[in-house]
Formats: structure tokens, C-alpha cells, sequence
């Protein structure tokens, strides 16, 4: 009988998003990142940095044959979005769903979109995000000069699972 024995490690993968060398999008051209959540739209983003992947190592070994590794559970980062605006305050009601006293409830996990645009309103990117919820909110304030919505300086958003999906076949203008 041959015994396993294994080891787990980290190993840090690509980024997510289009931009600047440093993986984040700011701005430049007028792009923005829609933030959608269980069917509804929470906001939208002129600065977002993309999240580190992480993929589990695990050491196999199984004598007499030389140690494997092979890949284990992969690992999204917090995504971060910032200097955006919210038309309502569905954003501030999915906070505090999670931050219930009782505990997070049911309704506060949520799968949702992240749709990139460029200065046209035409989509360039769109990922599918599961188990998302809004680990931070920073700046949320009614905006003023007018302006009928809400101004969001930073938003964290912890997913489970972040995946690249197509746009839409009708070229995603908004």
C-alpha cells in the first residue's frame, strides 16, 4: 500500500481587469466598471484594481515515485472599486444586510456581473462574479451641485469565484 502525504502552498496567478501595468483601471478614456448584484445595479466605478488569484499547491507524494504538485483551490482577492456613484441606495441596503447583528443574512450573499465600458458606453470586458458581498464602503454620501444620486469613494467587494464571460452578442452599448 502506497501512504500520500500532502503539503499545501501558494502560488500567486495573473491579474484580472484591463488597464495600466499595475492591473488597475483609472480612468483614463473615460472607462467604467458597473458593479450588478443579484440583478440589480449597484453603482458604477471610474477606478477599480483587480484582485490577485491565488491556486492552491499540493505536494503529492507517493513513494517510490518523485513528489508531484498539482493544483488546489483557487483564491480570489478583494476587488476594490473607486470614486463611483450609486442612482439609489441599494448599495447601502446590501451593506447592511451584511452587517446584521444577527449575522449576515441569506440575501446579503449575492452573484452578480462586473461590466467594463469605455468612454462610448460601448462593453469591453465582463466578469461573473459568485458569493460576492461588500466587505468595505467608504464615502457614502448624498452628492450635491444637483446631482440626484450618491457618491461612493471605495467599495470592497469579496467574492468566491470571478470568472470572464462574453458580452453580449449586441455589443453591450449601454
Amino acid at each position: 500500500m502506497r501512504k500520500a502525504f500532502i503539503g499545501v502552498g501558494l502560488l500567486a496567478a495573473g491579474v484580472l481587469l484591463v488597464g495600466s501595468s499595475a492591473g488597475e483601471l483609472d480612468g483614463i478614456g473615460g472607462m467604467s466598471a458597473e458593479i450588478i448584484a443579484g440583478g440589480v445595479s449597484m453603482g458604477t466605478f471610474t477606478a477599480l484594481s483587480s484582485p490577485s488569484f491565488e491556486v492552491e499547491v499540493i505536494e503529492v507524494v507517493m513513494p517510490p515515485d518523485p513528489p508531484r504538485k498539482v493544483p488546489g483551490k483557487v483564491r480570489v482577492g478583494t476587488l476594490r472599486f473607486e470614486m463611483g456613484t450609486a442612482a439609489g441606495a441599494e448599495i447601502a441596503a446590501w451593506r447592511a444586510q451584511v452587517q446584521n447583528p444577527g449575522g449576515p443574512q441569506p440575501a446579503a450573499i449575492r452573484n452578480g456581473e462586473i461590466i467594463v465600458r469605455d468612454d462610448t458606453g460601448t462593453e469591453v470586458a465582463r466578469w461573473a462574479f459568485e458569493n460576492g458581498w461588500p466587505s468595505r464602503l467608504e464615502g457614502f454620501k448624498t452628492a450635491r451641485a444637483g446631482f440626484m444620486g450618491r457618491v461612493v469613494d471605495v467599495m470592497e467587494l469579496t467574492v468566491d469565484r470571478l470568472v470572464r464571460v462574453e458580452p453580449p452578442a449586441e455589443g453591450g452599448k449601454k
